[in-house]
């Protein structure tokens, strides 16, 4: 006899509505786990909102609107799920650079990004 046999007898069940179950219980978990992260945010959004912001502060707002931050990673960026800390990518997978962003948007103005680019705010004026 296996082992599920053993367990179905066990309760009163069929293996097959014992791994049903099992099945069942796995999806609620999987799909409670997907909630507590917060919303999918796909990297196109994010592409789109980089590319489209006009300042840091509006970089900020729209990334924050889908629950994303940017943290200093190396040499560059993260975007970083603001819920629970997860990296999502880092802004070079999207094109994107540190310097690319200070050219556009200026040095960051206080608070930079999350306290991580004050070693930058003299490469470029401030912009906004």
């Amino acid at each position: 006899m296996s082992r599920l046999q053993v367990m179905a007898r066990g309760a009163q069940t069929d293996v097959g509505a014992l791994v049903r179950r099992a099945i069942d219980r796995d999806l609620k978990r999987q799909s409670k786990a997907a909630e507590d992260a917060g919303p999918v945010v796909s990297l196109a959004e994010l592409q789109e909102d980089i590319e489209t912001a006009q300042t840091w502060a509006d970089l900020r707002t729209r990334l924050a609107a889908r629950g994303v931050v940017l943290r200093r990673r190396g040499g560059g960026l993260a975007l970083v799920r603001q819920a629970d800390g997860t990296t999502i990518c880092d802004s070079s997978d999207l094109g994107t650079s540190v310097s690319g962003l200070m050219r556009r948007f200026g040095a960051p103005k206080a608070p930079p990004i999350h306290g991580y680019l004050d070693a930058l705010s003299a490469v470029a004026p401030n912009k906004g």
